[in-house]
């Protein structure tokens, strides 16, 4: 009697999911308890990994997704911008509070809270990538503000990366991140391509050489990008965030190698705390982690903005 009872209950089950589709592609099909969370019908792997499809609605077009190409575009931009206004080394500086908006930004969205120490070494690493480029501190306005909105749209891609990676509901792959984005990098520059540059000047000024650093440029960001977003599967959004701060130090150092800028002894000093501080955030975060597994303690659970329900 039972078996026949689930043999109708399934076949029931089928013929209603092959009418919802026959009749409307778009309408939600019928699930049981262990599957209400999926609004829309999303194709699963055989592997059991619930990652999302790259052809199923919950792909590219949905407010997660399009949320996240808008900070990823806006960082690409606003950067751009910052180095053509202000040296690379300025806008390093202004870069270097990166953590304490990650920080805060962490706190806000996802409930990560950070110790008092964890927050006190965020001083000598913000401070220190100041001294580096005190000896460069020209200043634009337009350099200036489209650096430190790039800080608050880094910052807050990194914390949605995050989410999106990691998330309960929804979860993308590093390589899924990857393709959204540079799908919507192509459909951005072409159009802006052929209203915005001088295609014949561009052949006519374009040699070979710059060609190549065209093309290793872009398998360099390449690169960089798809590191980005398998690290922050492993790691925090404000350890992310103080990686590239160290990273943003040895840019400094970079551009005063290649532009010829005079190196002084508060650039040297600056590089150095800098990496102190670096080691002091490491070893905070493990002295929290132990503090916190000695009182027993648990992580406040991840909050979910809005949009990403």
């Amino acid at each position: 009697m039972e078996n026949a009872l689930m043999t109708h209950m399934s076949d029931q089950t089928e013929s209603q999911d092959i009418h919802c589709l026959d009749t409307d592609k778009n309408c939600h099909t019928f699930v049981d308890e262990r599957s209400k969370l999926l609004a829309v019908p999303v194709a699963r792997r055989s592997d059991g990994d619930d990652s999302i499809s790259i052809g199923s609605k919950e792909g590219l077009f949905n407010v997660r997704a399009i949320f996240f190409l808008v900070l990823w575009f806006a960082t690409v931009i606003l950067g751009l911008v910052a180095l053509n206004y202000v040296a690379v080394s300025f806008t390093e500086t202004i870069k270097s509070s990166a953590p304490l908006f990650t920080v805060l930004i962490s706190r806000c969205i996802l409930g990560e809270a950070t110790g008092l120490y964890v927050n006190l070494s965020l001083i000598p690493v913000m401070s220190g990538l100041a001294l580096c480029s005190a000896n460069e501190l020209s200043f634009d306005i337009r350099g200036f503000v489209a650096a430190m909105a790039t800080n608050l749209t880094e910052c807050l891609q990194n914390v949605y990366s995050k989410m999106l990676i990691s998330g309960d509901k929804f979860k993308y792959t590093p390589a899924e991140l990857q393709f959204y984005t540079s799908i919507a990098s192509v459909v951005v520059q072409i159009p802006a391509s052929l209203f915005l540059v001088d295609i014949s000047g561009v052949q006519k000024t374009t040699d070979s050489a710059l060609f190549s650093a065209f093309i290793l440029n872009g398998i360099f960001f390449h690169f960089q990008s798809i590191t980005a977003y398998v690290l922050m599967d492993y790691i925090s959004p404000v350890t992310h965030s103080v990686a590239n701060t160290a990273k943003r130090a040895f840019l400094i150092w970079l551009s005063v190698l290649l532009f010829g800028n005079p190196v002084t002894l508060l650039s040297g000093l600056g590089t150095c705390t800098v990496i102190v501080g670096v080691l002091l955030y490491n070893k905070a975060q493990e002295y929290d982690k132990l503090k916190l597994n000695k009182v027993g303690g648990h992580k406040k659970p991840v909050s979910v903005m809005w949009w990403a329900c």
